[in-house]
């Protein structure tokens, strides 16, 4: 899958190319976080520790819909999630209140990262792609 970086309030994420955000900023970023309705939905944050992380599911979503059935495109689109995830924490200013934040905000990323590509995670991409295995 092709990437570029996308710009959204000063943020450079890696998004897949062709894309582009259908809102201009964070805040009204639509709920965007988890594997669907129900419970797991219920279960997974919008916000970690306060910051909103709604934009990075976003582009995870959009990155789902155009990977193909391959494990390349399976780590590729779970690996820019996680790296957005740590560009976004980054982006915030530096002090101690921000660094103690973010420390327990990697730890909610690292967590989501793990579920996506366990075996659960796998069932899931292979069940949105409509195939049985990957290649």
């Amino acid at each position: 899958m092709e990437t570029k970086i996308t710009e959204l309030e000063g943020i450079s994420f890696i998004t897949p190319d062709p894309f582009e955000f259908p809102f201009d900023t964070i805040a009204v970023c639509p709920p965007s976080c988890g594997p669907g309705k129900g419970l797991r939905e219920r279960v997974v944050p919008e916000c970690f520790w306060g910051l909103k992380i709604s934009p990075v599911c976003y582009i995870h979503d959009d990155s789902l819909v155009k990977a193909e059935a391959t494990w390349q495109d399976f780590h590729q689109i779970n690996s820019i999630m996680l790296t957005n995830f740590l560009i976004v924490f980054d982006s915030l200013p530096h002090s101690l209140w921000t660094w103690l934040l973010n420390s327990l905000r990697r730890h909610g990323a690292l967590s989501y990262y793990n579920w996506c590509v366990s075996p659960a995670g796998v069932r899931y991409f292979m069940k949105c792609k409509g195939v049985e295995s990957l290649t």
